[in-house]
């Protein structure tokens, strides 16, 4: 008897039988597809009956699908019903060999195997059982060099078709996750196709082939869907397959991949020019080919063909379209065509009024010029109308001596006009000589000065303030120009980079419903990726980046992403091209002794397209002024920056508020280093400033200039000095009261640097300290005597 406990174990296990034959028998429609796929691509052969693909194809199911048997009976069984022989049971022996490889060589080690390694082991998997079963079957049949040949040939198709394969594995098997496929998957599933259809039992009707009607409807067909590329690939495709297995002539390859790549032309004009094209490719390679009547395709297979893509309802269509991002393509050129043009219509727009009142405020250096001499020429009128009009001595002054007078009223009033009042002791000796009313033509010209200087120094800084809005007002006429001009040029949207990220973000099983990818003005790319929700915490946005990266073979870092709509179903994540190399900036300052307030300001800071910024600028003098002007500097240098004004500008700009905020002598200098963190070069722009140094390992290198301060004249110069740079170099900047701290000094630049190269410290704020401590030390002073400041930089590469 069966005890209870027994019973139970009996009732339990034949539950599990139950099921495991319920599951055994419960085949989904896609099984039930790669089931006959796998059938009617094992019927196909080629030469002396080699069959390659009916093994290729098997070994990416059981690498990529399931290692199942009922696959392998599959296979079987198309190979028998093609050719039931005695060389047949060798492709037989092969898929035992094959199940058997994959269980030890592949199935036991699947957990630590990528998709290239699981690949690679199949194939050679593949071409190694291949081989094997074509050896062992001659061994009956007596081995020739010719069987041999046969034998290598068969095991390497396999092998390559294996690769060729792959491509579509996770279409043909996880069809649920894709929505997008490249071009190389279209083919390649074009390619699935047609050996389905070349193993299709050849079916005719009053003489028309249902094989040959079914692989011209599928060239024509994705010729009209997807376009001349894939058209024209498929055609030669399916034609190659075609003729390797007898079922058309060899020159016949070439006529269908002409007719698919017609389908592809005229599929603008629908599916009526997609016929028509393909109609006329046949008759044009017909002619050419044989010069007779007799067509390469028959028309008659053409016109079914046609007439069955005629009658494919329009869904099908779509949704065929979709899987290419087709409509997504139309829409977005469309859209952005339209902004494009009306942002370039705005923005020119304001360019031109800005420009227009830029001229309208426009003051050139000649009519300043023009005002002074005016001045001049009233303060002496004035003065020559009250003194020398009513003097004996008038005829000879300027009648007889005009030149000679009148130059020395110009040095008088350059030295009235300088000093505010003349001494009796500046007079020239000349003027003193021959004038007998020297004193009254003094006391009338510092009179005249004194009353008419004010006005002119009202006139002079409203005419420089003129000229500074109108320089504002043309730079940002320019900047609005050149973001127009972006907008047209480098917004730009790149389809193939586009369909290439979206294919492989679909292939990982990442719904994308946009991407946009643009370039800015520096050749960077940026994208934007409107992906469906796969979680709740936007962790996909790295994992998207490291596809991304991937991809383009380029590194990209996540901007910024963040949910959209109400229903936060889709998240919009924002990639950049990442940044080659790290920085660590540190800085070190010590005030002059005495003083409260430094007179040096800096800054450093990351800004737009990958670039970071340091700066120094040194104010004339010490205490307030002297930082309020270095200050006014570095905070109009960070906003202009950050809003995307030209440097020349930036600095020009700079100028001319220094100029206008003291017209007392009140300057500074300015050290500008813009890096280029992705391309990893570094732009020293010094404007009276002292020298930078860079050190790379032991060597330090000095970058000089040789400009004026900003605020000193009109029409600053200033010099550029462009450097690479590389892992683990420092950059280094100072102002003039670290390089004039030692006195005994004479070649201070090449001292410095010589002081930086025996500091070794990886930390740029160590750095800036032991800088300024060692100067200290070896100029022997106790305190500074001027402002101090030491800016440190390092860059590595990012691994």
């Amino acid at each position: 008897m069966i005890g209870k406990g027994q019973a139970a174990l009996y009732k339990r296990n034949l539950y599990k039988s139950h099921d495991i034959r319920k599951a055994t028998f419960n085949i989904s429609w896609h099984e039930t597809i790669i089931l006959f796929a796998t059938f009617f691509i094992g019927r196909v052969s080629i030469i002396e009956y080699l069959m390659p693909f009916s093994i290729a194809f098997l070994a990416v199911v059981f690498a990529f699908y399931r290692r199942d048997v009922i696959f392998g009976i599959a296979a079987a069984a198309g190979i028998l019903t093609a050719h039931f022989d005695v060389d047949s049971f060798k492709y037989i022996l092969t898929i035992v060999l094959l199940y058997t490889a994959f269980h030890l060589y592949v199935e036991n080690e699947r957990s630590r195997l990528d998709e290239h390694s699981i690949t690679w082991r199949a194939a050679v998997s593949a071409l190694i059982c291949v081989f094997v079963s074509h050896i062992v079957f001659n061994v009956f049949k007596g081995i020739t060099l010719y069987n041999m040949f046969l034998a290598l040939s068969d095991a390497l198709i396999t092998f390559i078709f294996i690769l060729i394969f792959k491509n579509v594995q996770n279409v043909l098997f996880m069809p649920a996750r894709r929505r997008i496929l490249s071009s190389e998957e279209i083919i390649t599933l074009g390619i699935v196709i047609a050996l389905v259809v070349e193993g299709f039992f050849d079916i005719r009707l009053w003489d028309i082939s249902l094989k040959n009607v079914i692989s011209l409807f599928t060239v024509m067909t994705l010729g009209y869907i997807w376009g001349t590329g894939v058209g024209s690939s498929l055609g030669i495709t399916v034609g190659i397959i075609m003729s390797l297995s007898g079922s058309i002539p060899s020159y016949a390859i070439a006529d269908l991949g002409f007719c698919g790549m017609l389908a592809g032309v005229f599929n603008h004009l629908g599916r009526w020019g997609s016929i028509a094209g393909f109609i006329i490719g046949n008759a044009i390679l017909t002619y050419y080919m044989n010069g007779s009547s007799a067509v390469i395709m028959p028309f008659e297979d053409i016109i079914i063909a046609g007439i069955i893509l005629i009658a494919l309802p329009r869904k099908v269509i779509e949704f065929l379209k979709e899987y290419t991002g087709f409509y997504r393509l139309e829409a977005q050129k469309d859209y952005i065509s339209k902004i494009k043009e009306f942002l370039n219509r705005r923005l020119m727009g304001f360019a031109k009024m800005f420009d227009e009142l830029a001229r309208t405020f426009d003051t050139n250096k000649q009519d300043i010029d023009d005002l002074r001499q005016q001045n001049v020429s009233n303060i002496l009128n004035i003065t020559t109308s009250k003194i020398c009009r009513y003097c004996s001595s008038y005829k000879q002054c300027w009648e007889q001596e005009p030149y000679n007078t009148y130059q020395n009223m110009l040095t008088l009033m350059k030295i009235v006009e300088d000093k505010g009042k003349t001494k009796k002791g500046s007079i020239l000796m000349d003027l003193r000589r021959k004038c007998p009313h020297v004193s009254e033509i003094k006391r009338a010209m510092e009179q005249t000065y004194a009353s008419s200087g004010f006005d002119y120094k009202c006139q002079q800084v409203m005419e420089e303030s003129r000229k500074l809005v109108s320089d504002q007002l043309a730079g940002m006429s320019e900047v609005i120009a050149e973001l127009a001009s972006d907008i047209d040029i480098y917004m730009s949207f790149d389809s193939a980079v586009e369909d290439a990220i979206m294919v492989a973000l679909d292939q990982k099983g990442i719904r994308v419903s946009n991407a946009v990818v643009t370039q800015n003005s520096d050749g960077k790319l940026e994208i934007e990726l409107v992906c469906r929700q796969c979680d709740d915490n936007l962790s996909c946005a790295h994992r998207v980046s490291g596809i991304v990266s991937a991809t383009l073979n380029k590194d990209f870092m996540v901007r910024s992403s963040a949910y959209t709509g109400s229903d936060r179903t889709e998240c919009v994540i924002r990639l950049v091209e990442a940044e080659r190399f790290n920085i660590v900036t540190g800085v070190a300052h010590r005030v002059r002794h005495g003083a409260v307030v430094c007179g040096d300001n800096y800054t450093f800071m990351p800004f737009k397209n990958g670039k970071y910024i340091m700066a120094v600028s040194d104010g004339m003098g010490t205490g307030q002024k002297a930082a309020a002007e270095s200050l006014t500097a570095i905070t109009l240098l960070e906003q202009m920056l950050e809003v995307g004004f030209d440097k020349n500008l930036i600095i020009k700009t700079i100028n001319s508020v220094l100029m206008l905020r003291d017209p007392g002598e009140m300057f500074a200098t300015m050290d500008i280093c813009l890096l280029d963190m992705i391309e990893g070069v570094a732009e020293f722009i010094k404007i009276g400033a002292c020298p930078s140094f860079i050190k790379s390992n032991d060597k330090v290198e000095i970058v000089c200039s040789t400009s004026l301060p900003i605020g000193i004249v009109a029409d600053v110069e200033f010099d550029s000095i462009k450097r690479k740079f590389r892992s683990g170099d420092f950059i280094i900047m100072i102002t003039d009261g670290v390089l004039d701290a030692n006195k005994k000094i004479e070649d201070k630049e090449r001292w410095l640097a010589d002081l930086i190269e025996n500091i070794m410290t990886p930390n740029p704020q160590e750095m800036a300290e032991r800088i300024l401590y060692n100067v200290l030390e070896e100029a022997e002073l106790d305190f500074p005597e001027d402002d101090m400041t030491v800016l440190v930089s390092r860059l590595w590469e990012s691994k």
